[in-house]
């Protein structure tokens, strides 16, 4: 192991994760789940390493954790949306007959 390899993986987690939020605002939700573990790896890595990030460094990090959980919870309400409107799209359609 060399004297870079844990900020690396600070450095890696950062990007990771601000590739994971750039990919759910571009409606890439399978990439953004394959960033998503890229991510917990980077994570992982730098707790094994028992590195802390620098306090800009920690900033840039929770402000992109912030920014995907928001995201996220943007994604499932979207979602919740779509499954509303479908159910009542069905729902008419029975009304009228036209799932006989």
């Amino acid at each position: 192991m060399t004297a870079d390899e844990p900020q690396d993986a600070l450095g890696a987690l950062e990007e990771a994760l601000a590739a994971q939020l750039a990919a759910l605002r571009q409606g890439r939700l399978e990439d953004a789940a394959a960033l998503g573990r890229r991510a917990g790896d980077a994570l992982e890595e730098a707790r094994r390493s028992g590195l802390e990030p620098s306090p800009a460094q920690a900033v840039r990090i929770e402000r992109l954790y912030k920014s995907l959980s928001l995201a996220v919870a943007q994604k499932i309400d979207e979602n919740a949306a779509r499954r509303r409107h479908l159910r009542r799209g069905r729902k008419a359609r029975r009304s009228y007959g036209a799932d006989s």
